[in-house]
C-alpha cells in the first residue's frame, strides 16, 4: 500500500506492500543465514538447572577430599529424621498387629524392609531436588572395584573386633555397675523361617548397609569432616548411628548394644576415611552384617 508522507508529500510503502504484477517478491530467509553469537559477558542465570549436573558447583571445588559437599549437619539430621519418618508411615499398614497382639515374622520382615526404603528414598530425593550436583562429592566410586573387596574384608575384621573384645569390655563394666550379667538384646526375632527368613537376608545383607551408610557416612559424616575435621564427624555420625538401634528395656542391654555399635560406627567411619569411596563402606557394613546373619541362622 502506497501511503503519503505528511512532511514532504512524498510516499513510501508499509509493511503490508503487495508487489505489483511482474515484481518479484521478496525471497524467504535462509536457514543457514549468519545470526549474531550469544552475549558471553552476562552472568549465568541462578533458575536454570544446569545441562550437566554432574558437574561440580564452584562452591563445592575444595576441601578435604577434593568436593565438598554443600549441606550443613542440620539439613543432612532433617533429611534422615524425614527419612525415618516415611519409612514409618510405609511399614505402618505392614505392622498392624496380628490377632495375637504380635506381628509375624512376615510381618517384621517386610515392615523393616519398607523402613530402609522410606529412608534411601528420601535422601535420593533429596538429592534429586536440591543437590543433584552434590553426587560426586559422596565418593561413590563405581570405578573402583576393589574397594568392594577391600571394605568386605575390613567388615569381617570388625565383627570380632566389636562383638567379642569392644561388647565383652562393656558387659564388664556394665556388671560391675549393675551387679548383674547384661546380654544385649535381639535384634531379630528368635525363629524366623521360610520366605520372612530370605526377606530379612535381603534386608541386613543389602537393604540396612546401602540406606544407613548413605545416611551416616554419605549425609552425616561428610556434612561435619568437609567443616570440622575427621574425629569429630566421626564421632557424632557414630553415636547417632548407635543410638537409632536402641531397643528400649531392658536399659542395660541396650546401652550395651549401642556402645558396641558406636564403635561399629567409628570403624565405619574411618573406612571411608581410608578408601574415600562410599561403596567401601556398604561392603564393610554388609560384611559385619553377614556374619551376624549365618551366626542367627546357624543358632536357630
Amino acid at each position: 500500500m502506497v501511503e503519503r508522507s505528511p512532511a514532504g508529500g512524498g510516499s513510501r510503502l508499509t509493511a503490508d506492500h503487495e508487489p505489483a504484477p511482474g515484481e518479484a517478491s521478496p525471497s524467504p530467509p535462509r536457514p543457514d543465514a549468519w545470526t549474531p553469537p550469544a552475549r558471553r559477558d552476562l552472568p549465568p542465570r541462578p533458575d536454570v538447572v544446569p545441562v550437566h549436573p554432574s558437574v561440580p558447583a564452584p562452591g563445592q571445588v575444595g576441601g578435604p577430599w577434593g568436593l565438598r559437599v554443600p549441606w550443613g549437619f542440620w539439613e543432612a539430621l532433617l533429611v534422615g529424621v524425614v527419612g525415618f519418618l516415611i519409612g514409618g508411615v510405609l511399614a505402618l499398614p505392614v505392622a498392624l498387629p496380628s490377632s495375637e497382639g504380635d506381628l509375624t515374622d512376615l510381618q517384621f520382615a517386610l515392615a523393616s524392609l519398607l523402613g530402609e526404603i522410606g529412608l534411601f528414598a528420601a535422601m535420593a530425593g533429596w538429592l534429586r531436588i536440591r543437590h543433584r550436583r552434590a553426587v560426586p562429592a559422596l565418593a561413590i566410586r563405581t570405578d573402583r572395584p576393589a574397594d568392594l573387596a577391600i571394605g568386605f574384608g575390613a567388615g569381617l575384621l570388625v565383627y570380632p573386633t566389636a562383638v567379642i573384645v569392644v561388647a565383652l569390655l562393656v558387659e564388664l563394666v556394665l556388671r560391675v555397675v549393675t551387679g548383674h550379667g547384661v546380654e544385649a538384646p535381639d535384634q531379630l526375632p528368635s525363629s524366623i523361617s521360610g520366605g520372612a527368613l530370605v526377606l530379612t537376608g535381603f534386608l541386613v545383607i543389602l537393604a540396612a548397609p546401602v540406606a544407613e551408610e548413605l545416611l551416616f557416612r554419605g549425609f552425616l559424616f561428610r556434612s561435619i569432616r568437609d567443616r570440622r575435621g575427621f574425629w569429630p564427624a566421626a564421632a557424632v555420625s557414630s553415636v547417632l548411628f548407635g543410638l537409632v538401634h536402641w531397643q528400649g528395656s531392658p536399659w542395660e542391654g541396650s546401652l550395651l548394644l549401642v556402645v558396641t555399635l558406636v564403635f561399629v560406627g567409628l570403624a565405619l567411619a574411618a573406612i571411608y576415611e581410608w578408601r574415600r569411596n562410599l561403596l567401601a563402606n556398604m561392603a564393610a557394613h554388609c560384611a559385619f552384617n553377614v556374619v551376624g546373619f549365618v551366626l542367627y541362622v546357624l543358632s536357630r
